[in-house]
């Protein structure tokens, strides 16, 4: 299995970390931590998560605490 960060969602999930940052002290770490755990967890247990609709291969997974979801 290979996990694949799109070019543009690294850079889109880095400029909403500074922005939740700018709201609260260490949210956007907690979001950056979310998202690692995240992306952990997937590699550990890839085929529990659904799949996205109309894909043999792509599965999602929502973020608890913020509103994202990695696919």
């Amino acid at each position: 299995m290979s996990i694949v960060v799109h070019g543009d969602a690294g850079r889109e999930l880095e400029e909403d970390a500074a922005w939740y940052e700018q709201r609260q002290d260490n949210l956007g770490g907690d979001l950056l931590e979310e998202a690692t755990r995240a992306v952990v967890t997937i590699s550990e247990a890839p085929g529990v998560w659904p799949l996205v609709r109309r894909s043999k291969t792509v599965r999602r997974f929502h973020l608890t605490r913020f509103p994202y979801t990695v696919c």
